[in-house]
Formats: C-alpha cells, sequence, structure tokens
C-alpha cells in the first residue's frame, strides 16, 4: 500500500509553525514546520526522531552572511544541523559542511564526505583513515531512486541519498524522500500530492517526477529559482517596492507628462515581474549566485542555467541577467555544452544584449531612463550596446543582427543538427528551450524541458 500524506484534522500551530502527519494504515511519524515551509522536527509516534537547526546550517554557505539572510529555499534538511531527539531530550546527531556531514559515532565525532553523481544522488561516503581514505558506504540506485543493493558494497546508516534528499528510513519508510515542497515515493516513481504548478503543464500527470526523465533531471528542492544568497528573492522585492512606491506618487501627481512617464515605469517594471512570475512556474532549474568577479553572467551547467553576479553588483546587473535566463526560457536564446558554464549559441544576437541593457539601465536609472539620453542613462539602440561591446573588448562588439530564436532559420537548423545528433548516438554541444518540442529532439530532453 502506498504510504501517504495526511493532515490530521486542523494543523496543530505554534510560534508559526505547523504539524502534518505521514502514515500507512496509522501515523509512523509527525513533522513540524515553520511557516516558511522550513522543516524543524520529524518524529515517531514514541516521540524518537530528529530536530533541524536549519538556520545554523545556513552560515555554512558563506561567512559574510547572517543567518537570517537566506531565504527559507535554503531550509534544507540535507544543510542543517540534525539533533537525535527522544521525548524532550535531544542530542547532536549530525552537522553538515561543504563535502558531506560529521557524524556522532561510538568513538565521538568523525567527517564523512559524500561523493555524488550528475544527479547529486550520494554514491559513495568515506572517512578519514590512519593512511588512507576508508570507504563507508556505496549505493546504486534504479533510475527513480529505488537503492539497487550490491552484495559486495559496504553499507551503513545513511539518510542523504537519491538526489541529496533525506529518506525517511528512519521511520520505516525506506522508499519515501522529503523532496521539501512534496514526498516522493521512489517505488512508485511518483510524488504523493498534486503538484501546485500542474495547471501550467497540462501535458503531465501532476504526480509525475522530473517529467519522466529521471536519468537527466533531478527536482532536489522543489523550487524553481534557487537562490541560496537571497540575491533573486531581495531583487523581486525591490523592483515590487519600486512599483507600490510609483503607484503611490501617481495619484498625488497633478502634471499630466509626469505621470505618463511615471505610467510608463510602472508598465515596465510589471513586465519584469510577470517575467520573473514565468521563471517561478518553469520546469527548468534557475540558479543564482555570486561570482569572485564584476558583472554577470549566464549560462548552462550540469543540466541547470546558472547566473552569477559580483557581490557589489547593482540591481540592474542582477535584473540584465536575469533577463537573459527568460530569453533561454522563451527560446531566444541558447547555451553551449561544456563551456566553463557561460557561454552563449547559436540563438545569441545582438537584440539579446540590447534588451537586457536596457533592463539594467530601466531598472538603474528610473524615471532618468526617459528624461536621459543614451550617453547618459537612456535607452541604449543594437548600435550603441555594440560600440560598449567593442571598447570594452565584449564578444557582443561583433554580434549580427537579430531576432534569432528556435523557431527562425538558425533554430530550425539546430533542431534538424539535434536530431542527426540523436539518431547517431553523439553527444550533444547546446541546449535550448522550446516548449512545443518533438518528443525525438534529443536538446530539448537532455536540456531538461
Amino acid at each position: 500500500m502506498p504510504k501517504i500524506i495526511t493532515k490530521t484534522g486542523t494543523p496543530r500551530t505554534c510560534g508559526g509553525a505547523q504539524t502534518y502527519v505521514v502514515g500507512v494504515t496509522r501515523p509512523t511519524a509527525s513533522y513540524l514546520y515553520l511557516a516558511d515551509g522550513t522543516k524543524v522536527r520529524a518524529t515517531n509516534d514514541r516521540g524518537r526522531g530528529y530536530e533541524y537547526l536549519g538556520s545554523l546550517s545556513r552560515t555554512f554557505l558563506s561567512p559574510r552572511h547572517s543567518p537570517n539572510e537566506f531565504g527559507s529555499a535554503l531550509g534544507l534538511t540535507k544543510r542543517s544541523l540534525r539533533l537525535n531527539v527522544n521525548g524532550e531530550v535531544a542530542d547532536i546527531e549530525s552537522i553538515p559542511f561543504a563535502g558531506g556531514r560529521i557524524v556522532k559515532t561510538t568513538n565521538g565525532y568523525e567527517p564523512h564526505y559524500y561523493i555524488t553523481d550528475h544527479l547529486g544522488s550520494t554514491r559513495t561516503i568515506v572517512k578519514p583513515g590512519q593512511s588512507k581514505p576508508v570507504v563507508v558506504a556505496e549505493f546504486d540506485y534504479m533510475p527513480y531512486g529505488t537503492q539497487h543493493i550490491v552484495a559486495e558494497a559496504p553499507t551503513a546508516d545513511a539518510d542523504y541519498k537519491y538526489t541529496g534528499k533525506e529518506q525517511q528510513g528512519a521511520f520505516g519508510m525506506y522508499s519515501l524522500y522529503d523532496s521539501q515542497a512534496r514526498f516522493q515515493n521512489v517505488s512508485d516513481a511518483r510524488f504523493l500530492s498534486h503538484d501546485p504548478l500542474s495547471g501550467s503543464f497540462p501535458e503531465f500527470s501532476p504526480y509525475i517526477y522530473c517529467g519522466g526523465d529521471p536519468i537527466n533531471r533531478a527536482d532536489p528542492t522543489g523550487a524553481k529559482i534557487e537562490d541560496p544568497y537571497n540575491i533573486y528573492s531581495n531583487h523581486r522585492a525591490e523592483i515590487c517596492q519600486q512599483i507600490n512606491g510609483l503607484e503611490q506618487l501617481s495619484k498625488t501627481l497633478r502634471d499630466s507628462d509626469m505621470l505618463e512617464l511615471i505610467n510608463r515605469l510602472i508598465y515596465k517594471y510589471r513586465t519584469i515581474i510577470n517575467e520573473y512570475d514565468r521563471l517561478d512556474q518553469s520546469d527548468v532549474t534557475y540558479k543564482i549566485g555570486y561570482w569572485d568577479k564584476t558583472g554577470g553572467g549566464t549560462g548552462y551547467e550540469n543540466g541547470s542555467i546558472i547566473i552569477k553576479v559580483g557581490r557589489n553588483e547593482s540591481q540592474g546587473v542582477i535584473a540584465h541577467e536575469l533577463k537573459h535566463a527568460y530569453q533561454y526560457e522563451m527560446g531566444e536564446l541558447s547555451f553551449l555544452i561544456d563551456q566553463n558554464g557561460v557561454d552563449f549559441g547559436s540563438l545569441y544576437d545582438i537584440t539579446d544584449e540590447t534588451a537586457a541593457y536596457n533592463r539594467e539601465r530601466i531598472v538603474n536609472a528610473g524615471i532618468s531612463y526617459y528624461l536621459t539620453g543614451p550617453d547618459q542613462c537612456g535607452e541604449w539602440n543594437d548600435e550603441h550596446v555594440r560600440q560598449f561591446g567593442r571598447k570594452n573588448n565584449l564578444v557582443y562588439g561583433e554580434l549580427g543582427n537579430g531576432p534569432i530564436n528556435i523557431n527562425s532559420k538558425i533554430g530550425q537548423r539546430i533542431r534538424v543538427i539535434s536530431s542527426f545528433m540523436s539518431y547517431f548516438d553523439i553527444k550533444p554541444y547546446e541546449v535550448y528551450t522550446r516548449k512545443r518540442a518533438p518528443k525525438d529532439d534529443f536538446l530539448y530532453r537532455i536540456s531538461g524541458l
């Protein structure tokens, strides 16, 4: 009988937290969550289980940020300090670090290093030995996550396995994994609850995992934009705050010309939010973070679109790179594979950069975007972008005209080439998105769209 998730009447609340129960024929485990979805406690009917100090784990991500600067999307149990609990008694069971977990053993605490595959699944756990590392455990999986037992392989109690998610084996539910947004039953190759975004993808079952492609894709958090440093969430909040302020200002203005400009700016900012909504609802994984450079960059890496910005960059630079992410989402951009994460493909043209730079300029300049010329902070055309590229030795200094997208002649050629490569089993070199791509379109499949 498949395990199910049920609410036991009205959820018990405590300080913004809610308790839900997972069970088979009767409750097997109770889970306590904060209002933002962060799991803080999981216990069986005898009060034994784990507590999670997720806020502590966030300090491991970057020492320059305080714990409260990280969003709930990274309240992941894999990154949480986990306590063994027995009733009201608790002691530290394991502590996360960048390469694995420090676990409690009979001899005290020792580091266990997790070696993972392209999906983030734990394949080997090793620990330091006297002369060389010692293999603690090895794991193999069937496509949807059922563990494939190999008799001669060493094994150990470890909960963070398939795609790095937490297996609920401590409660006797070895087929159940906590995927944050939903629980996943790997033996049934499905989620246990309805996808809240299923209306955007009517061609898929609302319980399907990774669109039926678990070999190339993973759904580690249920989030569409992975934002460990709150870059995206703070940026989006800033745009929304600007919209609210402009709307209040528009109610008091008497100058009709200025009112028209304010309304145009509100429209532009609302367009930005609408594009971000599209990214939020996408089945593509977008990951945004910092890099040790100035400016920003967007590219493809390990099945995800990676967005990087410098630590002290403006809101406009963040908007610039998110515009490129949206262009990829809409089939206006493609990316090359194995190019160190940032390299545009065949669909890249000058109009993509012009749109991104104008997005950057209007976010940074506000109403001055309409009141000044291109030599200050006003709108740029394609030639302005080319001149800027030549002056700064950037690749788009010599970009050709557009628009080039997946439905253009070049885009059609890419689709033909991808089908040819698929037929002859040749490794692809470029990824793109096309929402209605045929099922035999290899690049469509490997890019996870």
